[in-house]
């Protein structure tokens, strides 16, 4: 019977939070991004441009911080296009709503740049076409971390992006989807 109460007490403290009162000073991040590029302006499809993000939060309390995302994601003849390359450089707030816990839910609104290449094959007797632009481009979404060791998680992420790239106006609406994991350095 001790054994058993052992048992259960030892499973009941190994579900508490992994990270009580006690927040990281930063996570440091990565891993697997899909970006759906709104191609209305060139009266095309959505493009499906597959790639990566990196992630760092610069923690100020338990539950506010200032997030540092980049994001690369490709198409190489995919839809039209040859190639198709979308890099986005965004800053901003990021609220973990419940704090840094096992599981840690997330709101964001980031801002910043991106950087956009395409390449349209050459046609019966037309020269291929190449274009590269930058423009501004904003973030909105959340997302949610699991935590599976105290400083290990996974992250999952989605956001509303807007870019204004080729043109586009007043801007393409895109919607991006990321899976990863993020270190948790420190803690304070």
């Amino acid at each position: 019977m001790k054994k058993l109460l052992s048992l259960v007490a030892f499973l009941m403290m190994a579900s508490l939070p992994a990270m009580a009162q006690d927040r990281p000073l930063m996570d440091v991040g990565g891993g697997y991004e899909y970006r759906g590029f709104d191609e209305t302006f060139l009266e095309a499809p959505r493009l499906t441009t597959n790639g990566w993000f990196a992630t760092a939060d610069f923690n100020f309390t338990n539950q506010i911080s200032l997030a540092a995302d980049i994001t690369g994601t490709y198409n190489h003849g995919g839809n039209q296009f040859t190639s198709t390359t979308i890099y986005s450089y965004q800053f901003g707030p990021r609220i973990y709503i419940l704090g840094h816990h096992r599981i840690s839910p997330f709101v964001h609104g980031l801002f910043g740049l991106a950087h956009g290449a395409i390449a349209i094959p050459a046609g019966s007797g037309e020269p291929a076409f190449t274009d590269t632009d930058q423009g501004y481009s904003w973030a909105a979404g959340g997302g949610a971390d699991f935590a599976f060791t105290r400083h290990w998680a996974l992250r999952g992420q989605a956001s509303y992006e807007a870019t204004q790239l080729f043109g586009g106006f007043p801007n393409q609406g895109n919607i991006t989807v990321g899976v990863g994991v993020v270190y948790r350095l420190g803690e304070k």
